[in-house]
């Protein structure tokens, strides 16, 4: 069954997050980075692949790629009651028993995907000096509707200090040989962190890019 927010909240191994004085460096935003994955993967979910819990929250299209293989859909709004259309084509008592039983599954799940983000964002805005995010405020609601993503993408847009020697070196590291001796699991997350980092430095890398860092990461191992 769907997790209310206490509930959430019990299952999250970083309660708090190591705060940032100051101006946010790369460093710090990583670390604050890896904390909410932590988080967001230890809720019990079967979205996307189904093992990853709710990572989807804190991380891009691009690097939740490397990660899963089963595209995450993000879940829309289903509304305090079915839609008179789909009330409508129920042809029998059972059938709109099964509509109202399947709808109110659908909220529930909807309400445990925001409280899992309203919760991570309370946490980033806990750990980071108001003045770096304040411009993602609205004056009457506050982060009320800034979500996770959001929160993460504008801190390494505005404050990841990464420079081009560190891209360079990244490329090289994406693709560096992968030890056979060690789980498949090191590669991937060799690579995921790799793109990560390179978003961060305003340098992404395209699909066929990952790919190709991961077959030669693959081959160079022998």
């Amino acid at each position: 069954m769907p997790l209310k927010a206490d509930q959430i909240e019990a299952l999250f191994p970083n309660p708090v997050l190591t705060p940032i004085v100051g101006e946010p460096t790369h460093e710090g935003l990583r670390l604050l980075q890896k904390e909410i994955n932590k988080n967001l993967s230890a809720i019990p979910s079967n979205l996307g692949c189904g093992t990853k819990g709710l990572l989807w929250l804190s991380t891009s299209i691009t690097v939740y790629a490397t990660i899963s293989l089963v595209t995450f859909t993000p879940l829309a709004n289903p509304r305090s009651t079915p839609s008179i259309t789909n009330l409508a084509a129920c042809g029998s008592a059972m059938a709109m028993a099964t509509l109202h039983a399947k709808h109110e599954l659908a909220v529930k799940l909807y309400e445990e995907y925001m409280a899992a983000d309203r919760l991570s964002v309370k946490l980033i805005t806990t750990a980071v000096e108001d003045i770096f995010i304040a411009s993602l405020a609205n004056e009457f609601t506050g982060y009320a509707g800034v979500t996770t993503k959001e929160l993460l993408k504008h801190l390494n847009d505005e404050y990841s200090d990464i420079d081009d020697a560190q891209l360079s070196a990244n490329l090289v590291t994406i693709g560096a040989p992968y030890d056979p001796n060690t789980p498949i699991e090191t590669l991937w997350t060799q690579i995921s962190d790799a793109v990560a980092f390179a978003e961060a430095g305003h340098s992404k890398f395209s699909s066929e890019q990952i790919l190709n860092a991961a077959v030669t990461a693959v081959s160079a191992s022998g």
